[in-house]
């Protein structure tokens, strides 16, 4: 396992030119003084740097007089780019706009909002449809059937039948999907 450092390094010189533009201004952002955002005097030094971690680390420490224990800030520093990482990647595929649409979608349905949980929900399984996420669909149709329950308070049970059919459905194709594949790769 690699050291401290050295995945802290690795991590910053593999960010684009944006995500790092992203990572200061997000950081730079949070509340609190100067003092508090030693991360992003570490990042810049990080950043700066070029090959030879180890030689230009020690020097660049000591110049800016880092606390003994900056350790914790390397720590922070780096939980926060990863962090900001994820906020910048949000959304950027299928999977993560259906699982931000299912996660809105159970909001709604523990807040009692069962009609808005279901026109989201409905959105997230049209997603799943078109770009073949039958997992997802499956945990959607559970949700989407639960919603139905609580809507009509058990009285519709056709409507409820018909998406418990669909679950069926979704599950008979995804385990022909997976079965396909173990063959093929077997």
């Amino acid at each position: 396992m690699k050291k401290q450092e050295e995945a802290l390094f690795e991590l910053i010189k593999s960010l684009t030119m944006n995500e790092k533009i992203y990572f200061v201004r997000q950081a730079s952002a949070m509340p609190g003084t100067m003092a508090d955002k030693r991360h992003i005097r570490l990042f810049r030094i990080m950043d700066s740097m070029k090959k030879d971690y180890e030689a230009g680390w020690t020097a660049k420490w000591k110049q800016q007089k880092f606390p003994p224990q900056v350790h914790r800030v390397r720590n922070y520093l780096y939980n926060a780019v990863l962090h900001c990482l994820e906020q910048y990647h949000r959304e950027t595929t299928a999977t993560d706009k259906i699982l931000t649409l299912l996660k809105q979608g159970s909001i709604l349905f523990e807040r009692k909002l069962y009609a808005q949980s279901e026109d989201v929900l409905s959105k997230a399984e049209a997603l799943a449809d078109n770009f073949g996420k039958g997992p997802l669909k499956l945990e959607i149709l559970r949700l989407k059937i639960a919603n139905r329950i609580a809507i009509t308070q058990g009285a519709d049970k056709g409507e409820v039948m018909e998406l418990i059919n669909r679950q069926y459905n979704s599950l008979s194709q995804y385990q022909r999907a997976r079965e396909a594949y173990r063959v093929y790769y077997t």
